[in-house]
């Protein structure tokens, strides 16, 4: 449970609970400050300033600082880090003016910048400042995470059914807005569709995602609300101009139209994709 290394999907939604980014989307797709105050994204998109929040901190009590942020990005810019994000922070550099305030500037524009900070989360410095990048992985603190999110990691609960569960319980040091609504959470992975149908008919779950609905007919739809969420994922083909073939504007057009989408469409997404 680390937001810097976590690849797979049940990993990343646990991350994003435990550790906050500085910004986030809105569901109408609006920047908004979440860990940050305040920010401002000056210059063409070279330069992001922020002001953190004042009253939040981690969930051991220590205040959430610039110097947190300083440590993250000095972990996704080591030549030891191979996570998610590699790659990401080339070239960005930090510049601190206070505590809670500090600028990222960037080498050139990139439009992708923002949407980069709303996926990383911060980690605290004091709880990781001697560890190498190469070994961040190998680290315990993955197994017993300190984050600055609403839920906090329970290692006991956790580890009572081995590595079939993850507990996760509303932390009282969660101060920037409503705190969670459920006391305790329980995530159980599960290796395919049918089998997260066949565990919530069993009332062993009460929730899912990540399924087409045709995927779950087998449910009584009277007990079972589907939520429909459009989610901000596409699937392209790049075509390399540098290919003789492939320079000329008639023939790609003819690619484009060749390819029978709307048949992906129905027969790849179940008819939920666009």
């Amino acid at each position: 449970i680390n937001p810097l290394l976590a690849r797979s999907e049940i990993d990343r939604s646990i991350s994003k609970i435990i550790f906050l980014p500085l910004i986030g989307y809105q569901n109408k797709g609006e920047l908004t400050p979440i860990l940050a105050r305040e920010f401002k994204i000056i210059d063409d998109g070279e330069r992001y300033d922020f002001i953190l929040e004042d009253n939040i901190s981690w969930q051991d009590g220590e205040s959430i600082t610039t110097n947190d942020v300083i440590f993250t990005l000095n972990i996704l810019q080591s030549e030891g880090y191979e996570g998610p994000f590699s790659r990401s922070f080339d070239g960005v550099k930090l510049e601190k003016t206070s505590d809670i305030e500090f600028s990222f500037i960037l080498p050139e524009t990139n439009s992708s910048f923002a949407s980069i900070l709303s996926e990383v989360g911060i980690l605290p410095e004091h709880k990781l400042r001697e560890v190498k990048a190469e070994l961040l992985d190998k680290n315990d603190f993955n197994f017993n995470p300190v984050g600055s999110g609403r839920y906090r990691f329970e290692p006991k609960e956790s580890s009572q059914n081995g590595e079939s569960e993850v507990v996760l319980k509303k932390t009282d040091t969660y101060k920037k807005d409503a705190e969670g609504y459920f006391d305790k959470i329980i995530f159980r992975p599960y290796s395919s569709t049918p089998e997260l149908v066949e565990a919530y008919k069993k009332g062993e779950i009460n929730g899912f995602g990540g399924f087409n609905s045709t995927e779950a007919v087998a449910i009584n739809r009277q007990t079972f609300r589907c939520f429909r969420l459009q989610i901000p994922r596409f699937t392209a083909i790049f075509l390399n101009l540098n290919q003789d073939n492939l320079k000329e504007l008639k023939f790609r057009q003819a690619l484009a139209r060749a390819v029978n989408k709307e048949k992906i469409v129905k027969e790849v997404y179940g008819g939920e994709a666009e």
